[in-house]
């Protein structure tokens, strides 16, 4: 299987974006690899594109996203998996810890429609904010895409959901998701930009 798209490490001064494939057996590899080739796209065409640098795998196991994690010390972290794709060996509340366990330099985490509130709401107490997901399909993905073009653009990610749900209602799209944003305690989504790092 080939990997997913990944953009050369250009040093440490750029937000790093974790996109963490879960393992794609109960799901559909393209879809996957499509979306995350689309929110690279968004990333590069971007007014803040020397902000960031996205990364993918795919986590087969508890143990490789521990890896990725210590290894790449992300700000954002996107687990996705689409058709009910779960770790054979690690239930979502451990999916949690182990984002938690990267913790300080995780600040956002977006959960796709496949993990659990109970793991959203164990996340929110350790990072600044959790954004899930509540749909699948194209209309997910049309978010998500959305969403990274935002905050490439260094708007807020309050901004970036408000502007991502108008234009996917504005395409129409059946079944839209509706996305859930959860702050830690006295944070507050109108606040957080990640532009570039120290600006």
């Amino acid at each position: 299987m080939p990997p997913l798209p990944r953009s050369p490490r250009q040093g440490a001064s750029r937000h790093v974006i974790l996109f963490v494939a879960a393992d794609p057996r109960n799901t559909t590899w393209l879809a996957l690899a499509s979306e995350c080739a689309a929110i690279a796209r968004e990333l590069r065409a971007s007014l803040g594109r020397d902000d960031f640098e996205f990364r993918s795998s795919w986590a087969a196991s508890a143990a490789e996203l521990m890896h990725q994690l210590a290894a790449c010390q992300p700000t954002i972290v996107h687990v996705c998996g689409r058709g009910g794709a779960r770790w054979p060996d690690a239930a979502e509340l451990a999916v949690a810890r182990l984002i938690a366990s990267a913790a300080p330099s995780i600040r956002v985490v977006v959960l796709d429609s496949c993990f659990s509130d109970a793991v959203a709401e164990v996340l929110r107490d350790l990072v600044d904010c959790v954004v899930g997901m509540t749909g699948d399909g194209d209309a997910a993905r049309a978010f998500t895409v959305g969403f990274y073009r935002a905050l490439g653009n260094r708007r807020s990610i309050r901004y970036a959901i408000a502007q991502t749900v108008a234009r996917v209602a504005a395409r129409r799209i059946a079944d839209h998701p509706l996305p859930v944003c959860r702050t830690r305690d006295g944070v507050s989504a109108d606040q957080i930009f990640l532009g570039a790092p120290g600006r």
